[in-house]
């Protein structure tokens, strides 16, 4: 359930323990399953070589194996279009605003495929902190840089700037 949000396995009781407790989004499919998965990929193909356009097409079909594995539910169909929304943004030479466009295009396609995204909060939630990223993540974390090590500037910023913008 922590990994692919499959809780069939899960007993009544344990379904009631992790809703008293406020646990339930543990067993959630979110980004942050996603955002695992491509680290983990991008980090073993990185490490046999890969660069450049084969690390993204790699990246790419991680999405889309990871919506198969986890079926295209809401959860995961908003996961793996902030994902790839991420993964254009942090391209090779990203323009300026490329980022916010490609949300905006996402947003539209995704309201246009099922309307009633429209009134999900979940769905509004995913594209704010998406947009929170793409609009203070880099900056945020090419600031901390001066004091901090790359992987930790960046692993403070991007959540934060996703937190605050759902704030």
């Amino acid at each position: 359930a922590l990994v692919v949000g499959d809780t069939s396995s899960m007993t009544p009781e344990l379904q009631a323990d992790f809703r008293v407790t406020g646990l339930t989004h543990l067993t959630a499919v979110s980004g942050a399953n996603l955002t695992l998965l491509l680290v983990f990929v991008t980090t073993v193909a990185r490490a046999v070589g890969a660069r450049g356009r084969a690390l993204t097409g790699l990246a790419v079909v991680s999405v889309v194996a990871f919506v198969a594995l986890c079926r295209s539910e809401p959860s995961v169909l908003r996961a793996a279009a902030m994902g790839l929304v991420g993964l254009a943004a942090l391209g090779r030479t990203p323009a300026a605003g490329s980022g916010v466009r490609n949300l905006s295009l996402a947003v539209l396609v995704l309201c246009w495929v099922d309307p009633w995204l429209s009134r999900s909060w979940g769905f509004t939630l995913s594209v704010v902190a998406c947009g929170g990223i793409l609009w203070w993540g880099r900056a945020w974390a090419e600031a901390l840089r001066r004091w901090l090590p790359a992987w930790l500037a960046d692993s403070v910023a991007v959540p934060l700037a996703a937190q605050l913008a759902t704030q």
